[in-house]
């Protein structure tokens, strides 16, 4: 046990539950009813993560699979933006589903380190 009184943990006990959270945000689309869920999910996920940063290790093999489905809902935006467009408002650029898979992305990255959260990123030189 740590000081905290938690005992220390030898997986993520809430895989599943991590797993279909993180599935809403790498969906192609979402509707005008499901982004408010979004932030909420969110916020449950940074929640659940937070407990594990004392191990953050535990998550590698997650991450396996969470990086880049997380890194391809971002170029599935990416492909469908109009790059010829000059000046859109950032609304047009990130809608809140990519923002916040961004801030997932980032929240990964502060928990275990961008080091080992780039080497679950494609390595193609298209998505440079």
């Amino acid at each position: 046990e740590d000081h905290s009184g938690e005992k220390e943990r030898a997986f993520v006990e809430e895989e599943d539950e991590l797993s279909r959270l993180l599935s809403k945000f790498t969906k192609e689309k979402t509707n005008d009813e499901v982004q408010p869920k979004l932030a909420a999910d969110f916020e449950r996920i940074k929640t659940i993560l937070e407990r594990y940063q004392e191990q953050p290790y535990l998550l590698d093999k997650l991450l396996i699979t969470w990086v880049p489905d997380l890194f391809r809902a971002v170029q599935v935006h990416r492909d469908s933006l109009d790059l010829d467009v000059l000046d859109p408002s950032p609304s047009e650029i990130l809608p809140d589903q990519v923002s916040l898979t961004f801030q997932l992305i980032n929240l990964l990255c502060k928990l275990r380190g961008w080091k080992v959260i780039v080497k679950f990123f494609p390595h193609e030189v298209k998505d440079v």
